[in-house]
């Protein structure tokens, strides 16, 4: 019963379903009872006894077993090739068991070895674990049982398929070696192979000695076989292999091109498909191709004007021509057939088909289906895509570089990249019209494209050489307007500017403007000098500019600017502006030039902060330092700090509360000492100075005599400073 229900289930998983005359997946004449493992070696190492102790192969060619049928067997090339598998449950102490299998093999040509390992078990280190079958460089075979070894001293490398059994008992403590189903070698011998794991290896030992020449059919078993089993399993006939095809009309179409014969019984004879290159079964009503795996050798197959909305070509990796045109196919998976040349997939309803894998694909006509993306960048030969009426959104053939025809007409492209460096070969066989939301075409040359291709595109559409234009939006329009002055914004006054216009600048000159917002400035990142003095400026962004070297921005309404990212500042000129907070922490004080005090300002502006009155703190990389070096370049009533407050809406004092906010008259500052309170406007100007007692945590300030609208309150104790924002209503 347990046989049985393994049978059934490897039925019902065996992805050719290839089926033996008995529709059993283990040959009848291989006996069931005691086996570990059984490697047919039909296209693979795996195990198919149930028990799932697959091998691993390493280097293996398929090639024709002894009964001529191709695949079906593994070449072993006697410098690499092994196959080693981990067998479940097999006998580690002693255990009886028997080891069947079939080898052909001829003088060593390769290998330069003297032993040829057919089979191992064990471990070479400690020949007290330790059994292989192996060949001598004169083709002599030799068994060893741990330290003892038996040798036939026949010819086997006569290129002839021979068929082994080796046997142990146990009991006896003896084993006997059948070839060809005659009695070779016997003798006493232990077997007692623990201590090393359940690894099994074929065509090879530990020691790396090759086998050289071919294997096939390996059988292992954990009980002593009769000679009655033992010669069933020699006497083998050829098998007779069974492919499912379930589809009727598609067997039909096989019988009337004679590759069945009789009355459709949902099955063909394997032989007869396996090694047939072509296959044309167009227009046969065909809704089920399942049977097409095992046509191994096939390259070419048409199956158009079907009913298909699935095929498997997984197996089928021989394929050069594949032609499945009018059918209703949404899925295909290429990605095994790495031969494939010509793919011919028009009218399905295919929505992704990945071809990253075939780099050797040359022609694809993939019109009216439902595809949004193609990734064509491994399609180095690809000489000719036809992809019209999908869904594609982008389109990059840059790497295309031999591509002769292209047809992306009534897609959804907004991206097309044709500058592959050879569209001269293209010539006039493209069309990129009905696509209204493509406004750039990348190609290699705007003039040949405009001269060559006027007609093949629609009128919204242009040609050239970069349309990977990113936009920067700039809201001041006298700060657009300057940019345009100096040569640097290329397209207009428009509310932008691109990025290409912008990326080299390295100086700019904004002064002088009637500038009020620099937003878009933090986008210039190349820029290592900026005057924007003399303008109205309120905000300034420059955490973005890290190449800052030189910042001449005086004469403006600054409130507050944080320099802490512009690590490369030495030039820091911002007098005449109403700066209640400077963040001058960036690392790279003791590089800045300073006026009339290091000897260094032999340039037209040097740092300085006097004149910046209503400046408490700020807030740089070591005060000593600065009161040390900086003590002349600014107001008495100005502190340098590591401390200040990192920004309006920031605070080092994080108990601090004002309250009520918003107000109307009176604003109580709460659980903070303070020596004085400044309160600006919005435009940095004083409006209200307060000295406060220090030795109060609680103080009140009034502020009914303000007009309604936002003020920030300056909080000062010794060297530490901070800002908070008051609504007055």
């Amino acid at each position: 019963m347990k046989f049985m229900k393994t049978k059934l289930l490897f039925i019902l998983l065996l992805a050719n379903f290839s089926i033996y005359a008995q529709s059993s997946d283990i040959p009848d004449y291989i006996p069931s009872d005691g086996l570990l493992a059984y490697y047919p070696f039909n296209g693979n190492a795996n195990d198919i006894s149930g028990n799932g102790s697959h091998g691993i192969a390493v280097d293996v060619e398929q090639t024709q077993d002894r009964f001529g049928q191709r695949r079906s067997a593994y070449y072993f090339n006697g410098t690499s090739s092994n196959i080693e598998a981990d067998v479940k449950n097999y006998p580690l102490k002693g255990g009886s068991r028997t080891i069947t299998g079939w080898f052909q093999a001829d003088i060593p040509y390769v290998s330069e070895e003297l032993d040829f390992c057919l089979l191992n078990y064990g471990n070479v280190s400690d020949p007290n674990y330790w059994f292989k079958i192996s060949f001598y460089r004169k083709g002599y075979l030799d068994i060893q049982f741990d330290s003892k070894t038996f040798q036939s001293q026949d010819d086997y490398f006569n290129n002839e398929w021979t068929f082994f059994a080796m046997v142990f008992n146990d009991e006896t403590n003896t084993f006997s070696l059948y070839i060809n189903n005659q009695l070779k070698l016997s003798g006493s011998a232990d077997l007692y192979t623990n201590g090393f794991g359940n690894l099994f290896r074929i065509g090879k030992n530990k020691s790396n000695n090759y086998f050289e020449g071919s294997i096939d059919d390996i059988g292992i078993w954990n009980r002593v076989l009769t000679s009655q089993e033992i010669t069933a399993i020699y006497n083998a006939p050829k098998p007779i292999l069974y492919t499912l095809i379930p589809d009727l009309n598609f067997e039909n179409k096989l019988i009337e091109l004679g590759f069945d014969e009789g009355i459709p019984d949902g099955k063909i004879l394997k032989e007869n498909i396996q090694y047939e290159p072509f296959l044309n079964v167009s227009s046969s009503n065909i809704s089920d191709l399942t049977g097409i795996e095992d046509f191994k050798d096939l390259r070419y197959l048409d199956c158009t004007n079907n009913n298909l909305t699935t095929i498997n070509l997984t197996k089928n990796d021989s394929l050069r021509d594949l032609d499945c045109s009018n059918n209703k196919i949404s899925l295909l998976n290429l990605e095994k057939n790495l031969k494939l040349q010509y793919l011919l997939i028009s009218d399905n309803k295919i929505t992704d088909l990945n071809l990253t894998k075939n780099d050797s694909i040359e022609s694809i006509s993939a019109h009216r289906n439902l595809l949004t993306t193609l990734n064509l960048s491994k399609s180095k030969k690809l000489h000719s895509l036809y992809i019209s009426f999908n869904k594609l959104s982008t389109l990059d053939i840059s790497e295309n570089t031999l591509l002769e025809i292209l047809d992306v007409s009534s897609n959804n492209l907004t991206s097309l990249n044709l500058k592959n460096g050879n569209n001269l070969l293209l010539g006039n066989s493209v069309n990129f019209t009905e696509n209204p939301n493509l406004s750039c075409i990348q190609v290699d040359d705007a003039e040949y494209s405009n001269t060559n291709w006027a007609t093949f595109k629609d009128a919204t559409a242009t040609y050239n050489t970069n349309c990977t234009v990113e936009y920067i939006t700039l809201k001041d329009s006298h700060f657009e307007q300057k940019l345009i002055d100096l040569g640097i914004d290329t397209d207009g006054l428009n509310g932008k500017i691109s990025s290409s216009d912008i990326s080299a600048v390295t100086s700019l000159d904004l002064s002088n403007s009637n500038i009020t917002d620099l937003s878009g400035i933090e986008n210039f990142t190349s820029l290592t000098n900026l005057d924007c003095s003399n303008n109205q400026i309120t905000n300034l962004n420059l955490s973005y500019n890290l190449l800052l070297e030189r910042l001449i921005a005086f004469s403006n309404q600054i409130t507050s600017l944080d320099l802490s990212k512009n690590s490369k500042l030495t030039i820091v000129y911002v007098v005449s502006n109403p700066l209640i907070f400077l963040n001058l922490q960036n690392g790279n004080n003791t590089n800045m030039i300073i006026l009339n005090v290091t000897g260094k300002n032999v340039a037209s502006y040097a740092t300085s902060f006097l004149g910046l009155n209503q400046l408490a703190c700020i807030k740089v990389d070591n005060a000593a330092f600065s009161n040390t070096n900086w003590s002349k370049i600014k107001e008495t009533s100005t502190t340098y700090s590591t401390s200040c407050s990192l920004g309006i809406e920031d605070s080092v004092f994080d108990k601090v509360t004002l309250y009520p906010n918003p107000t109307k008259d009176e604003v109580t500052i709460a659980n903070i000492s303070l020596e004085k309170a400044t309160v600006y406007n919005t435009l940095g100007q004083l409006v209200k100075s307060f000295n406060l007692n220090s030795g109060d945590s609680n103080n009140t300030i009034s502020l009914s005599d303000l007009p309604k609208g936002v003020y920030y309150v300056y909080l000062i104790n010794k060297d530490d400073a901070t800002v908070k924002k008051v609504i007055i209503e």
